[in-house]
């Protein structure tokens, strides 16, 4: 089985079954022209146990001439690891004094060893735009885990769109400060939500209670989609997890 799907604006996956471990797919994630995008990580290598190597993320329209970038945040320590891609014109990257020809490098075009797991998400940017594309196999769990009180980039590990009141949550305290923020790049501005349980009176909408759920400070229900691959920051003050729908 496979399935591909096409990140722009308005997402439309090809196919959206995933039924085994072996099911392997492929994304390509639109990068807007010079601007900074937060985008997830969906799959990892064949046979990996499930992990995807940076080397593994190729571009379409990426220039590579020391200008377009990756950074990946650790929410351990609060800092970067930036890798730069550079194409086989600009010399690429190495490994070791060996060539591995077009790939992600330092600043020394020295090739970045990073290891990136489904349901993580990285900040991109290129300065002409283009896409990146990753593949590999589809990972069977729908659930991403959040550290103890710390801001950490997640994303949709997911083929298909998620409203955000379709995600639950296991160890989110829910009273107020247990949040996500989406980042929307023509504006460069986040949507936040935050998570408020059942006995914090949950959220409404149009005045009617819908129980446990993502509100604004009013407890009033927000209205987002997180598409495909999106990805988003997220904290919960008890470290938990964030549990996707199951695609039936």
């Amino acid at each position: 089985l496979r399935f591909g799907c096409i990140l722009t604006p308005i997402i439309v996956p090809v196919k959206a079954e995933v039924t085994s471990s072996n099911t392997v797919g492929y994304q390509k994630i639109q990068v807007p022209e010079n601007r900074m995008n937060i985008i997830g990580i969906q799959f990892q290598s064949i046979g990996s146990n499930g992990s995807l190597s940076l080397q593994d993320i190729t571009v379409d329209g990426y220039a590579g001439e020391g200008a377009d970038w990756i950074k990946v945040y650790n929410p351990s320590t609060a800092s970067y690891t930036t890798a730069v891609y550079w194409n086989e014109d600009m010399g690429g990257v190495t490994l070791n004094g060996e060539s591995l020809g077009a790939g992600w490098g330092d600043d020394d075009q020295i090739a970045v060893n990073l290891t990136l797991v489904p349901g993580q998400a990285v900040w991109t940017q290129s300065e002409a735009g283009g896409k990146l594309v990753t593949s590999g196999e589809v990972p069977v769990t729908t659930t991403v885990l959040v550290p103890v009180n710390r801001m950490t980039l997640v994303s949709n590990p997911l083929p298909i769109a998620v409203s955000i009141q379709d995600i639950d949550v296991d160890g989110y305290a829910g009273e107020g400060a247990d949040w996500i923020k989406v980042y929307n790049p023509s504006t460069a501005s986040y949507t936040t939500a935050v998570y408020w349980n059942e006995d914090m009176g949950g959220v409404t909408l149009n005045g009617e209670s819908i129980g446990a759920g993502w509100g604004d400070d009013d407890q009033i229900a927000v209205n987002l989609t997180i598409e495909a691959g999106q990805g988003f920051w997220t904290q919960s003050e008890e470290g938990g997890s964030l549990v996707f729908p199951a695609i039936q």
